[in-house]
């Protein structure tokens, strides 16, 4: 039944190649098997739609072009729930392009925040995965654009760097909601982060402070021991000078 739809939408979608429909045939099988259909009912995915889905996605795995539009159209849902929906079928396939933190920083012009990015991922997955079994932290993926989309986005928001929050969470694969609440959890570990960093910086600057202020004490103190030197010195020449004069006084007057 599957296949004759799929062969019946792929005529209307204009898609000729029988790679792409085998291809697409192959992903409705897998799609039936890890999806309940409560699920695709969440998404919206009814009817012909999930079918077309995997038209589009059969023709981008073998590099052939598909007219969005027409795709939208026949699926018989409007641009933002098809939009939604396809992204949740390539991730249920495991089909989403593997797209890295520098990647997108590069993509969005804030290279300036991979750095905390990836030491916020680190942090989470660290945190996170305290929480798994061990059978459990195998099934994690956190290169999934989701994890590395968020990381990036609350490290640009930490650092205060622009950036298209939209096109992040389109690129994420997920709904806004679910892009939300990975931040806020992220966005927590930036937090102490940040804390630490500000009090390391504000205990490294009072030990500089009293180091530079004990020198300063101690240049003074040998400056006034140099100067009450100077002092004692000049006393003892003056006495000296006027002694001799007095002497030389003295003998003049005996001649």
């Amino acid at each position: 039944m599957e296949n004759h739809v799929i062969d019946t939408l792929s005529s209307k979608l204009g898609i000729r190649s029988h790679s792409v429909i085998r291809k697409a045939q192959e992903f409705m099988r897998l799609v039936e098997i890890r999806a309940s259909s409560s699920t695709m009912a969440a998404l919206n995915l009814t009817g012909s739609c999930k079918s077309v889905m995997c038209l589009e996605l059969a023709a981008k795995s073998c590099d052939c072009t598909m007219e969005k539009k027409t795709a939208v159209k026949v699926a018989g849902v409007n641009k933002k729930v098809y939009d939604c929906g396809f992204k949740a079928l390539e991730s249920l396939l495991d089909l989403q392009p593997q797209l890295s933190i520098r990647a997108m920083a590069v993509q969005f012009g804030c290279t300036n925040a991979v750095g905390l990015a990836h030491d916020l991922l680190g942090q989470y997955e660290k945190s996170f995965r305290q929480k798994l079994t061990e059978a459990q932290q195998q099934d994690m993926d956190f290169s999934r654009p989701l994890f590395q989309s968020v990381a990036l986005y609350t490290a640009c928001r930490r650092l205060k760097t622009k950036v298209d929050r939209t096109k992040l969470v389109e690129m994420s694969g997920v709904k806004k909601v679910e892009f939300d609440k990975l931040f806020t959890e992220m966005d927590k570990l930036g937090e102490k982060q940040t804390g630490t960093q500000k009090t390391a910086t504000k205990r490294s600057k009072s030990f500089l402070e009293e180091l530079e202020h004990s020198v300063q004490v101690e240049i003074e103190h040998k400056q006034a021991k140099l100067d009450t030197s100077a002092d004692s010195d000049s006393g003892d020449y003056e006495a000296w000078k006027r002694k001799i004069l007095e002497q030389a006084a003295l003998a003049g007057a005996a001649s």
